[in-house]
């Protein structure tokens, strides 16, 4: 939403949802970007945050936070875990 743009929300869910991840025993967090006119915003987030290109094709760029050292979840915002989440891909 433009109402949370640049204060940082975008960062701390990211930030939470690596902490989670690491949590679960995953190395690696990894994110594909497709660049398009309306998200620059989300490829500034990215860029903000210790993620690093390990692969690029035209437009698209796979992206990966390592998860060795903790995360550390900014206080700017309380998440509420009442369900747990699903993989993000399930293939048949």
């Amino acid at each position: 939403s433009c109402r949370v743009a640049q204060k940082g929300v975008e960062e701390a869910f990211v930030l939470w949802f690596a902490h989670r991840a690491r949590e679960r025993g995953a190395p690696t967090l990894r994110a594909a970007l497709v660049a398009t006119d309306r998200n620059k915003p989300l490829r500034d987030t990215f860029d903000r945050l210790p993620f690093t290109v390990v692969a690029e094709d035209g437009k698209r760029k796979t992206l990966e936070m390592s998860l060795a050292e903790a995360v550390v979840v900014p206080d700017l915002v309380r998440i509420e875990e009442g369900l747990e989440l699903r993989e993000a891909t399930q293939r048949a």
